[in-house]
């Protein structure tokens, strides 16, 4: 069984890839998706490279 914080790394990689793909659809509010998904990243540990591709989508 996979501990939570395997579960959060998963959850955390899964509005990665979503806030990716709707990158070019994005509203105010996809915006603030894209931030908290950024800082979820973050505080999971995920690499910095990873967290910027975020940032990156949100600017």
């Amino acid at each position: 069984m996979p501990s939570t914080h395997d579960r959060l790394i998963a959850a955390v990689r899964a509005i990665e890839a979503r806030a990716v793909r709707y990158s070019s659809e994005m509203t105010a509010g996809g915006s603030q998706t894209l931030a908290i998904a950024a800082a979820l990243t973050r505080r999971a540990g995920a690499s910095p490279q990873t967290v910027g591709n975020i940032q990156r989508t949100q600017a």
